[in-house]
């Protein structure tokens, strides 16, 4: 099935926004980001003393002949960093509609597209039952990120998602070089959070984003109905089943709903990664320029 990603309006509105990484970290030479280190870059970090051999052009003249003292002036390094876009391509994110999956899809693409324009470097990554899948290898450029839209929209989903399993899977998981960005509706039995620690352990930043459909969010449902686990293996499955379903059992939906929100976006607060939660309703703009503000990824 192949989906609309991207389009001349989502890549003007994206133009105008920056993805924001929060500390400085290290990464490959020749990029725009802030590094731990001292380098050649353009923005004044701080002084130290002068020792032989050190390039006299970044001697300060006005400390010496205040204080005659010697020192250098030292600029940030500028590395160009990685990030890791993971999209869940279980079957429960085909449902609703607006489709969860096209939106995840159009978000893996705006982080992208945004990673791209601060001269980093990108892969995505399409996790499935235990494995992860790269897209197309490392994509840098305006060239290469609209090659790798076109397969982002031929994306294909079914089956289950252990997103744990699918994320030490892969062979390049990253370290203290850049974002790993997960997109999911985390309903999932597999253990999410282990996934998030790992990345963090391994020095990554971390972003969660959780994809709801809007029947998900407020369903409209009521009297007898079958309800059908998204993926079951058949009619069969125990994950099906028949209720009757009246106001009591929708307000106690809406309470089990918050909760487990309320949980994951705790758990991220705990660990210091980002989290947003989205919805099929969200416009691209709304979860960008402001619940992408409120996380901190994007200013």
């Amino acid at each position: 099935m192949k989906r609309k990603v991207i389009d001349s309006e989502f890549i003007n509105h994206l133009e105008a926004l920056t993805m924001y990484i929060g500390r400085p970290m290290n990464g490959l030479i020749g990029g725009s980001r802030k590094s731990k280190s001292y380098g050649s870059g353009f923005e004044f970090a701080d002084y130290r003393e002068y020792v032989p051999g050190d390039d006299l052009r970044r001697l300060d003249w006005n400390i010496y002949s205040r204080f005659e003292k010697y020192v250098v002036k030292q600029y940030t390094d500028e590395r160009k960093l990685s990030t890791h876009i993971y999209i869940d391509c279980s079957e429960s994110m085909q449902s609703g509609r607006p489709e969860k999956g096209e939106l995840a899809l159009r978000l893996a693409a705006a982080f992208g597209y945004l990673s791209v324009l601060a001269m980093d470097r990108v892969s995505f990554r399409l996790m499935a039952d235990g494995r992860c899948r790269e897209l197309c290898g490392q994509v840098t450029g305006i060239d290469g990120f609209y090659d790798a839209a076109a397969l982002l929209s031929e994306a294909e989903f079914g089956g289950d998602t252990d997103i744990e399993a699918a994320i030490r899977s892969c062979p390049d998981p990253g370290g203290d070089n850049g974002v790993s960005v997960i997109i999911s509706d985390l309903f999932t039995e597999s253990d999410w959070k282990k996934a998030i620690d790992y990345l963090l352990h391994r020095k990554r930043e971390v972003l969660v984003i959780q994809v709801l459909s809007p029947e998900e969010y407020d369903p409209d449902m009521l009297g007898k109905t079958h309800l059908t686990d998204a993926e079951a293996d058949g009619l069969q499955d125990p994950r099906n089943t028949r209720m009757d379903i009246n106001r009591s059992i929708m307000e106690a939906y809406k309470t089990a709903l918050n909760a487990y929100l309320e949980e994951v976006r705790g758990f991220c607060a705990s660990r210091g990664a980002g989290y947003m939660c989205v919805s099929g309703n969200d416009t691209i703009e709304d979860i960008l320029f402001k619940k992408g503000y409120e996380t901190g990824f994007v200013r």
